[in-house]
């Protein structure tokens, strides 16, 4: 008699050698034109890369390189006076933690919802009350030592003598070659090639940019999707504007209904005040590359409303819709692809002669 343990080893090691002949089969050729994360998809028409070159951009568009030394005093003014993103918005943000995480974590008390807050202009305002200090008096003290101690350090480290902070910064070890600077610089100033993440998160493809701009002419010439604006910028931001404050006005007894009093008014500031007439930016288009189509490369069209009008509107949307299919319990809907393939993971009942179906919308 066989044991089953010992059966399903012999099972899983004939398919690893199986695997390994497959994969050894093929040339080199094919394992560096394989679409992979890391890969780099060149359909410019120009010149080929070198593969030192191809491997430089393997390290996709995320990568930073080291920062420059003649940077040094711009680094510094960022950080001590920069509001935006310096010390002082940093230190902000600890102080806002401190004083709503016990309120995040509980839902019905919660007197705050972190996606809706509003930055506040004056950065320098301290956003924590006297009764906020007595409250979180021992948390507070172990925060403001944490501050005083690094920024001491770091001001400390750049104000020092200017000789010893440049040898400080020299000896860390730079993640790229002056080849890899120089090659960079020129594809930048390069206005025929167009750099773009690839659909699907399978790394970074680069166009000539005629053809980039012969495709989204394509799409855009789609007269069922897409119409001329030939209206006053201005004069729709005002429209919009007024609109979504009736809207406002309209609905604010559901949105009461719905929240905590306090969370009510945080909504409707969101909403009323997040961007303006004078701060909304029209949002511009580009395409996510497509590179696994059987068809060959095409393009899909992106339009990231991040700072129009109505985008605090679709927030507030999209925040209450999450939450109603959460306390509806539908286990049959997924969030995403990712969660989708979580699902199937975990799932134990498909069968061998069962039939797995997907279906997919065109141009949604």
């Amino acid at each position: 008699m066989v044991n089953s343990s010992q059966n399903t080893d012999t099972v899983a090691s004939d398919a690893y050698e199986r695997w390994l002949d497959w994969f050894g089969r093929h040339s080199p050729t094919w394992l560096e034109t394989l679409i992979r994360c890391t890969g780099i998809h060149n359909f410019t028409t120009s010149r080929p890369f070198t593969p030192f070159e191809k491997q430089f951009l393997s390290n996709g568009l995320r990568f930073i390189c080291t920062p420059p030394l003649h940077a040094l005093q711009r680094y510094r003014d960022e950080l001590t006076s920069d509001e935006s993103r310096g010390w002082s918005r940093f230190t902000r943000t600890l102080a806002l933690r401190l004083k709503y995480s016990n309120q995040d974590s509980t839902e019905n008390q919660s007197t705050r919802i972190a996606k809706f807050s509003i930055p506040a202009r004056n950065i320098q305002q301290d956003p924590l009350t006297d009764s906020d200090r007595i409250e979180f008096a021992t948390e507070m003290s172990q925060l403001d030592l944490y501050r005083n101690l690094t920024f001491n350090a770091l001001t400390q480290a750049m104000n020092g003598p200017e000789a010893s902070f440049r040898v400080m910064v020299r000896s860390q070890r730079l993640n790229t070659s002056q080849v890899d600077r120089t090659f960079i610089h020129r594809l930048i100033d390069d206005p025929d090639i167009t750099c773009k993440p690839a659909d699907k998160n399978l790394g970074l493809v680069l166009v000539d940019t005629a053809w980039y701009d012969a495709e989204v002419r394509r799409m855009l010439s789609d007269k069922s999707t897409y119409r001329r604006f030939t209206g006053n910028v201005t004069r729709l931001k005002e429209n919009l504007h007024t609109e979504l404050q009736s809207l406002i006005k309209k609905n604010k007894n559901a949105i009461r209904y719905w929240s905590n009093q306090d969370v009510y008014e945080q909504i409707v500031k969101y909403v009323r005040n997040k961007i303006g007439k004078t701060t909304a930016v029209v949002p511009e288009i580009y395409l996510l590359l497509k590179v696994h189509k059987p068809k060959g490369l095409c393009g899909r069209p992106i339009v990231p409303c991040t700072r129009w009008i109505t985008t605090p509107a679709s927030v507030l949307v999209d925040h209450l819709l999450q939450e109603i299919v959460n306390r509806a319990g539908l286990t049959w809907i997924v969030k995403d692809t990712k969660s989708f393939v979580n699902e199937l993971e975990r799932t134990h009942t498909l069968v061998e002669d069962g039939i797995l179906l997907t279906a997919d919308i065109g141009s949604l």
